[in-house]
């Protein structure tokens, strides 16, 4: 299933996104780095970050249109996601992610605060030059689609619930309504399970 396929990229990509995130980040902690002590590690570490996180949103939308497909409309889904067709999608977010590493400009760690900035902090009044509008957007878009996406798997998912529901009433109410009406199955009923 291409499900399990855009699962399995998004395990490794979120493996190498703890490598940064804490292991890096915890060193350059007990460092006490700043950008000025550690730049190349501190930069190739920031690109290395968001790219990952960004190709990490792009296989989390992903993987949520799969589901959703896969529960309302099974032709789309098969269109989209089948065979080598769901390569193509991840191959699209990993694009998506390399343009953020080298096209983008990354995060930087200070350990004053133990986090990353886009402003290295580095001069006093200036983080408004260290804006990153594609990153904001990114972030947004990926909050937005998210939670519709979500709204609209659980939608689906409890229109299909009432259809099993219904279709389970359906077919057990005549049971209930025979042992109610007809005397000779209830007391055989009865009888097997040694009530009477």
């Amino acid at each position: 299933m291409s499900c399990y396929k855009i699962m399995t990229v998004l395990a490794v990509v979120d493996f190498f996104s703890i490598i940064v995130d804490c292991i890096i980040t915890g060193w350059l902690t007990y460092e006490g780095a700043v950008f000025c002590t550690h730049p190349e590690v501190i930069h190739f570490s920031g690109m290395t970050g968001e790219a990952l996180w960004c190709t990490s949103c792009v296989l989390a939308v992903m993987l949520i249109i799969n589901r959703l497909l896969d529960l309302t409309s099974p032709r789309v889904r098969i269109f989209f996601f089948e065979g080598n067709r769901t390569y193509l999608i991840i191959l699209a977010a990993i694009i998506y992610g390399l343009y953020f590493f080298f096209c983008n400009t990354p995060t930087a760690f200070t350990s004053k605060f133990h986090t990353w900035f886009f402003d290295p902090m580095i001069f006093e009044g200036k983080a408004m030059e260290y804006e990153n509008f594609p990153i904001l957007i990114n972030n947004f878009s990926v909050v937005f689609l998210t939670c519709s996406l979500y709204i609209l798997f659980c939608v689906a998912l409890r229109s299909k619930l009432k259809n099993t529901t219904g279709w389970q009433l359906g077919n057990a109410a005549p049971v209930f309504i025979y042992l109610k009406f007809n005397k000779t199955i209830r007391n055989g009923v009865l009888k097997n399970l040694r009530i009477r």
